[in-house]
C-alpha cells in the first residue's frame, strides 16, 4: 500500500482551478492532505470531475481493483478509464453515464448491471458476464466482447461499431436500432434477439441463430 501526500502549495504550482482548490481546502483545511492510498480512495476520487486531471499530473495512481466486490455499488458518472476490474463483482451495480474507456473488465461479473450510456470504448470484456444488463445507448466501440456472455441483455440503441463479438452469447438480447457496422459476430449466438432496425454490417441471423456472413 502506498501513501499519497498532496499540498496545496503544489497543486498552485500546478495551475490547480479555482473551484478545485476551494474543494481542497474543504477537505484538507491545513494545506496538506495525506493518507494510505486504499481501493475506497479509488473509488472516491472516480466520482470527482477532477479525476483524470489528478491522474494525468500524477499526483494520484491509475485505479486498480482487480477481484474487487462491488455488487450492488452506485458508480453513476463515475471515471473508470483505464481502471483494472478484472474478474470484479459488479452485479447489479449502477454505472449509468459511466466512464469506462479502455478499462480492463475481462471475466468481470456485470450481469444486470445498469450501463445505460455509459463509454466502454476500447473496453475488455472478453468472457465477462453481462447477462441482463442494461446497455442501452451506451458506447462499445472497438470493445472486446469475444466469448462475453449477454443474454437478455439490453442493448438498444448502443455503439458496437467495430467491437469484436466473437463467440459472444446475444441470445434474447436486445439489439434493436444498435450499429454493429464492422463488429465480428464471427459465432455469436443470435437466437431470440431483437434486430429491429439494427445495422449488423456483413453480418446477418442465419436458421441456426447463429450469426453469419450475407451471402
Amino acid at each position: 500500500m502506498i501513501t499519497i501526500t498532496i499540498t496545496r502549495e503544489h497543486l498552485v504550482e500546478l495551475n490547480a482551478c479555482d473551484p478545485f482548490l476551494e474543494w481542497f481546502d474543504s477537505i484538507a483545511p491545513s494545506g496538506v492532505w495525506s493518507s494510505e492510498w486504499t481501493r475506497l480512495h479509488d473509488l472516491w476520487i472516480r466520482m470527482s470531475p477532477w479525476c483524470v486531471w489528478l491522474v494525468s499530473t500524477g499526483l494520484i495512481p491509475k485505479a486498480s481493483l482487480p477481484l474487487a466486490s462491488l455488487e450492488g455499488a452506485c458508480l453513476t458518472g463515475s471515471n473508470l478509464s483505464g481502471t483494472d476490474l478484472t474478474k470484479a463483482n459488479l452485479s447489479r451495480a449502477d454505472l449509468a453515464g459511466a466512464y469506462l474507456t479502455g478499462a480492463d473488465l475481462k471475466m468481470a461479473n456485470l450481469s444486470r448491471a445498469n450501463l445505460e450510456g455509459a463509454n466502454l470504448t476500447r473496453a475488455n470484456l472478453f468472457g465477462a458476464d453481462i447477462e441482463g444488463a442494461n446497455l442501452e445507448g451506451a458506447n462499445l466501440s472497438r470493445a472486446d466482447l469475444a466469448g462475453a456472455s449477454l443474454s437478455g441483455a439490453d442493448l438498444s440503441g448502443a455503439n458496437l461499431v467495430m467491437a469484436d463479438l466473437f463467440g459472444s452469447n446475444l441470445s434474447g438480447a436486445s439489439l434493436a436500432r444498435a450499429n454493429l457496422e464492422g463488429a465480428s459476430l464471427c459465432r455469436a449466438n443470435l437466437s431470440g434477439a431483437d434486430l429491429r432496425g439494427a445495422d449488423l454490417g456483413e453480418w446477418e441471423r442465419g436458421p441456426d441463430g447463429y450469426a453469419r456472413r450475407k451471402v
